[in-house]
């Protein structure tokens, strides 16, 4: 890999900070959400001809410190994110892991899932159509800024979690819950396949 010379840019106002190569061109950028205490990594990405090198780690390690002098604790949607704060140990004291950011509610009168942020603000859910013996699950869906994490595919565990509960069996129209149900096989307890 070639060297670059990189300079790094925070952009506070749009919740991103950006790397850019000598001629000025953004080569790669982090964005993340803010909250009062919570700061969460929702993508990082760098352009082909810059991958291989320093700049995603580093610009995981430029929240991090922003975070640090802001006095809140990180954690990350971003596969890539997670990855770096889970194995760097220095970030040990202001990573939250995902498990921690998000929560998720009991089924609910509204025939719903939920999955909230540490704000309480719900990011995501899960909906169904509960009959005496088979709950049909209808929809999935997660915010855009929470997306390419695991909240999708652990409200489908909680469905799965919920009718074992109930002693009755799932089925799906939703798309993405009957790909996770199918090539689950340990739902295939729960699981009747939409026919």
């Amino acid at each position: 890999m070639t060297d670059f010379l990189i300079t790094y840019i925070s952009k506070p106002e749009t919740n991103e900070i950006v790397a850019q190569n000598e001629a000025g061109e953004v080569v790669g950028e982090i964005e993340y959400t803010r909250g009062d205490n919570f700061w969460s990594i929702i993508h990082t990405g760098v352009r082909p001809a810059y991958r291989g090198g320093p700049i995603a780690r580093t610009l995981v390690r430029k929240v991090v410190e922003a975070a640090r002098e802001e006095g809140v604790k990180v954690g990350a949607t971003c596969s890539y994110a997670i990855k770096v704060l889970e194995e760097t140990l220095e970030f040990s004291d202001i990573y939250t892991p995902a498990e921690k950011i998000i929560t998720y509610s009991k089924p609910d009168a509204t025939n719903q899932i939920l999955a909230k942020n540490l704000a309480g603000e719900t990011v995501g859910h899960i909906d169904y159509t509960p009959d005496t013996d088979l709950w049909e699950i209808t929809h999935t869906e997660v915010e855009e800024a929470y997306r390419g994490g695991d909240i999708a595919r652990t409200l489908v565990r909680k469905a799965v979690e919920a009718a074992r509960e109930a002693n009755v069996k799932l089925t799906a129209t939703c798309p993405y819950a009957s790909k996770v149900l199918t090539h689950t096989p340990e739902y295939h307890d729960v699981f009747t396949p939409k026919e």
